[in-house]
This record gives C-alpha cells, sequence and structure tokens, in this order.
C-alpha cells in the first residue's frame, strides 16, 4: 500500500506502499454461522517461535525518488500471516502459512511533488506476466515492468495534498 499523509507537526509526508503475496481471503466454510467457533482452536496452529515485528522485508526492497532528486531507500517493513501469537495459522483461512505476506514502505513526500518508487522482487523478479498494477484502479497509476524485473512507477502529489495510500498488487 502506498500512504501519503500529512501531520500538522511534521515537515515531510508520508508515501506508504503496500505489497501482498497472496489472494483475497476466504471464509471459514466450517464457522459461517460463528455458531460455536468462537472458541474452537482445533484448525489453529500457533508458532513455536512467534515473529518479533516490526521486521524487515525479505520479499521486496524499495527506492524512491522525490522531484528531481537522486534515489533513496525506503526501509520496507513485512507481516507474515500465521507468524504471531495474535494472528495464528488457521486451516480454514484459505492462506499459507509464513507465506502470505503483506510488506509497507512509507515515503517522505510533500504537495505538488513527483514521487517515483522502484519495487524490486527480491525472490524472483517481476515479469511482465505478473501483471502488477496500482489498486484501488481508479488511481492513474500505471506500472511498467523493467527489464532488470523491477517494477516501476510515479504519481504526483495534488497541491491540497494530505497524505494518501495505494497498494501494489
Amino acid at each position: 500500500m502506498t500512504r501519503l499523509k500529512n501531520r500538522s507537526h511534521l515537515p515531510a509526508v508520508l508515501l506508504w506502499a503496500g505489497f501482498t503475496s497472496a489472494g483475497l481471503a476466504q471464509t471459514n466454510s466450517a464457522c459461517v454461522d460463528t455458531t460455536g467457533c468462537a472458541n474452537d482452536d482445533s484448525n489453529v496452529d500457533y508458532p513455536a517461535t512467534p515473529l518479533t515485528y516490526p521486521m524487515l522485508s525479505d520479499q521486496y526492497a524499495v527506492q524512491y525518488k522525490l522531484g528531481n532528486g537522486g534515489w533513496s531507500d525506503a526501509p520496507v517493513r513485512i507481516s507474515y500471516y500465521g507468524g504471531t501469537l495474535a494472528s495464528p495459522f488457521n486451516t480454514n483461512s484459505g492462506y499459507i502459512s509464513n507465506k502470505t505476506s503483506m510488506s509497507f514502505v512509507s515515503i517522505p513526500a510533500v504537495a505538488d511533488t513527483t514521487v517515483y518508487l522502484r519495487v524490486t522482487n527480491l525472490n524472483s523478479g517481476f515479469v511482465a506476466s505478473d501483471n502488477v498494477s496500482v489498486r484501488p484502479s481508479t488511481k492513474p497509476v500505471a506500472v511498467n515492468v523493467a527489464a532488470d524485473g523491477t517494477a516501476m512507477l510515479s504519481t504526483t502529489t495534488a497541491p491540497d495534498f494530505n497524505g494518501e495510500q495505494f497498494l501494489l498488487w
């Protein structure tokens, strides 16, 4: 997700970008009416060694450029489904334990600034057939996959910019 956020006490605004590595959630078919499901841990696997957050992403790297400035690295954080006691793996969830993740990054930006992002998939690189896109689709942000496997995109913050977010899907 990319979130541009303006706070009156901060000199810059944050662009928050998130990257998902899994599809949409599925309902737990065994608990559709939720009767008797609230305390049913029979399908829940708690991790023996819970992950410690915040955690740097081992799946994505992000570089950004504001206007005509140079490229800067942005720390990418990641969260794995099933990796903590607060969100243990449930076999009925439709997700894959410790494979389904959400990565996110905050970028400092101000109003009337062009923001360029270069996103690298550290495991396999992106390819054109990945159909990488920005969501919601109503945002006019095009994504190009470069020959080196990075996803490149840019957007310009509005004159009344007060924070924004979007997903790189």
